[in-house]
């Protein structure tokens, strides 16, 4: 009868706090303030722990989302948000494996990267956000010197002197370049063409944004998670625009 009596009183309250307006994170943090036997504070620790790294995900921090989601299998035991927290820490490192993956596919492409001069779109870790903290450039321009070319950056957000404080090359939309990598989603990207990166042989978009029509001429790869990259010329013939390669 308790039981019954617990489950009811719990029914009556999620409906009354839906009503106001909360979401289930929210409704079940005040049912654990209320001391409400249904809830938990560990397992409202766990969602939240789990929620700090679905966050970091959605801002493009992969590193930092892989350490917060792993925190939730290692330190509670809850086995559906475990395995949420593992799929999704998955996920994540695969994602920050592409700085990588995109030099890697741009040797291929260019049959060497030695003494190329290589753009790399976009020093911010996400579009419109000015700031370069766990952003992945740091290690696309270190694999791009360990392979002998030379890495120039581009940012909007950034000036010439502010990339050079960052201990990068700047580049300049329209001048020559051999090779580039989209890295920052910036909606100015999206419109690029041929002739705004002048003797460009080819381009790795890493985020899916680049209007594959103007690149007919010039091999541009697509980068996603699940699968290897497949040419944009592809990928426009086979599935919607807003779809990235890769994904199931």
């Amino acid at each position: 009868m308790g039981d019954a009596f617990v489950e009811v009183e719990f029914q009556r309250f999620w409906r009354r706090l839906q009503q106001l307006g909360l979401n289930a994170y929210e409704s079940r943090s005040y049912l654990v303030l209320l001391g409400h036997p249904k809830f938990k504070a560990l397992e409202l620790a766990a969602r939240a722990q789990l929620n700090v790294g679905m966050c970091r995900m959605a801002q493009k921090r992969y590193a930092d989302a892989g350490a917060a989601l792993l925190v939730v299998p290692y330190t509670y035991d809850y086995p559906e948000l475990n395995a949420l927290a593992l799929l999704e820490a998955a996920r994540a490192f695969s994602e920050n494996k592409q700085p990588g993956q995109a030099v890697r596919l741009l040797d291929s492409l260019t049959g060497g990267l030695a003494g190329l001069r290589v753009a790399v779109l976009g020093a911010a870790y996400r579009a419109g956000v000015k700031e370069t903290a766990f952003s992945g450039v740091f290690a696309i321009t270190r694999e791009l010197g360990r392979r002998a070319a030379l890495p120039l950056v581009h940012d909007p957000l950034y000036t010439e002197s502010e990339l050079c404080g960052l201990g990068f090359v700047p580049y300049c939309l329209g001048e020559p370049c051999n090779a580039a990598i989209v890295h920052t989603d910036h909606p100015e990207y999206s419109t690029l063409t041929p002739a705004d990166l002048p003797g460009i042989r080819a381009l790795v978009d890493g985020r899916a944004i680049i209007d594959p029509r103007p690149w007919s001429s010039v091999p541009l790869h697509v980068l996603g998670i699940g699968g290897p990259a497949q040419p944009a010329g592809e990928r426009a013939h086979r599935q919607p625009r807003t779809q990235r390669a890769g994904r199931g």
